[in-house]
């Protein structure tokens, strides 16, 4: 019986639950409130096989318990049944108009399907009806995040500031919102002087140092962040955005053992591993690379760009043949990312195989996201291969859909300098672009 799921929970609950889950079909016997503490642990350990349990219990016991049915909602939005909840949910209005709740579970269901705007309303409705408002104002915030409303979001994060001070959710938003609008005074002035009242506050010190890093200030980002994981050594985000930090100040070192350390506290342990290999990779010790990699794989062997980060530092160690083998295998286990056809691509360009490149270009640029990225290195493969045609159809097309990255393009194909018509196009349409 494993008890340490019940570390961070007091007695009652850890008896319930145990209650719960060793009594016989048919011989449950626990009252409304005590299916709810059920319910609700199993809610915070997202075991929603448990929870349906829980609730199901409830609703035979108490058919017309409101907070069972609640809980029922609860259960279809974490299954993926929004249209479920919802009616059920509509259903509960009709009966009860004035339950706040309510509101706040359907507001919760249009969140979950992007609906932000009917969030919202129903979010309102639910403040006005008794919800606590801190949370509610936090959850509106978010929606407008959502929306890219970053100074709607940055009201209402700091009403719920005001609610719930050292709030996660409201720290991070108004963190975001901030960011966006690069208004970076008023974050340096709202986080540091919440850490100047209240030291010991983690996510203040987190935001102050994500807003340091994106002004640049890695060294200054880099002592808040240290000073969050002295204060919560578990908390992940801190560990993640120290170690790129250190990259920027080029300290390696640190900031392999920045992830080294996140270690003990990441559920994927396969993705920090990665990271320490791109590391490796990215400073050119490959051998390095190549062992935390592989470590990688053997916690997560179906992981496309672990496998597409192993091709290269393969082939920067000139191991041509294992590189490409590894590669195809990033592209099998992850078809649909562009990135990783994007590299294969790569690969077989910086050894001039044009035409495989060509291929797995043609291929997969029809679907493509990225399709920058794929007609650029159409244009190099034409080029070399002498397809004129087709090269003048790609960079006319090209040109019509980014005509002011004319720079970029010459960048990935710095053989159209040397090419009269391809430069007179390029010209034309930089002039059509700056002279509207």
């Amino acid at each position: 019986m494993n008890l340490d799921r019940f570390k961070d929970y007091d007695t009652e609950v850890r008896d319930l639950v145990l209650a719960f889950e060793s009594q016989e079909e048919g011989h449950r016997f626990f009252d409304a409130d005590q299916l709810e503490i059920i319910a609700d642990y199993y809610l915070e350990v997202y075991d929603v096989e448990g929870m349906d349990a829980a609730v199901a219990c409830g609703e035979q016991l108490f058919p017309d318990n409101s907070a069972i049915q609640l809980r029922r909602s609860h259960v279809w939005c974490l299954k993926g049944e929004y249209k479920k909840a919802l009616n059920l949910l509509k259903r509960m209005e009709k009966n009860t108009p004035d339950d706040g709740d309510i509101y706040y579970a359907i507001a919760n269901v249009y969140s979950a399907t992007n609906d932000s705007r009917k969030a919202i309303d129903n979010y309102l409705h639910a403040v006005n009806n008794g919800v606590e408002p801190g949370i509610i104002y936090a959850a509106i915030g978010s929606e407008y995040l959502k929306l890219d409303a970053f100074d709607d979001a940055i009201h209402y994060f700091l009403k719920a500031d005001k609610c719930q001070s050292n709030d996660e959710q409201v720290l991070r938003g108004l963190c975001i919102a901030w960011g966006a609008l690069e208004e970076y005074d008023k974050a340096l002035a709202f986080f540091q002087k919440l850490v100047d009242d209240e030291p010991y506050a983690q996510w203040g010190w987190y935001a102050l140092g994500c807003i340091h890093a994106w002004m640049h200030h890695f060294d200054k980002a880099a002592e808040c962040l240290e000073y969050a994981i002295a204060i919560d050594k578990t908390m992940l985000e801190a560990y993640l955005l120290l170690s790129p930090c250190y990259r920027h100040l080029d300290n390696t070192e640190k900031a392999v053992q920045t992830m080294r350390d996140a270690l003990p506290y990441a559920d994927d342990r396969a993705a920090i591993l990665c990271v320490i290999g791109q590391i490796y990779n990215e400073t050119g010790n490959y051998h390095a690379a190549v062992s935390y990699l592989h470590d990688s794989l053997k916690e997560n062997p179906s992981d496309g760009a672990t496998w597409s980060a192993l091709g290269y530092s393969c082939d920067s160690m000139g191991l041509t043949q294992e590189a490409e083998g590894y590669m195809k295998r990033a592209v099998e286990l992850d078809p649909d990312n562009d990135y990783l056809w994007l590299q294969l691509a790569d690969f077989y360009m910086a050894h001039d195989d044009y035409r495989h490149a060509c291929t797995i270009l043609e291929g997969n640029c029809n679907d493509a996201i990225l399709d920058f990225g794929f007609d650029v290195r159409l244009i190099n493969c034409y080029q070399h291969m002498g397809r004129y045609n087709k090269m003048m159809h790609i960079l006319r097309s090209l040109l019509q859909r980014y005509p002011t990255q004319q720079a970029e393009i010459l960048e990935y194909c710095p053989g159209l300098a040397n090419d009269i018509d391809a430069m007179n196009l390029l010209n034309s349409n930089n002039n059509q672009s700056t002279n509207p």
